[in-house]
């Protein structure tokens, strides 16, 4: 299972391993949440 990490403004920061909190992929930038 993989979490997707997002900053406070809604940037997409990357997937990340919950149990290592190493990140598994790259941040997208074209990937936003609305706020």
């Amino acid at each position: 299972m993989k979490h997707e990490m997002y900053t406070k403004q809604g940037k997409h920061l990357g997937e990340y391993d919950p149990k290592t909190g190493e990140q598994t992929k790259p941040a997208n930038p074209s990937r936003k949440v609305e706020k």
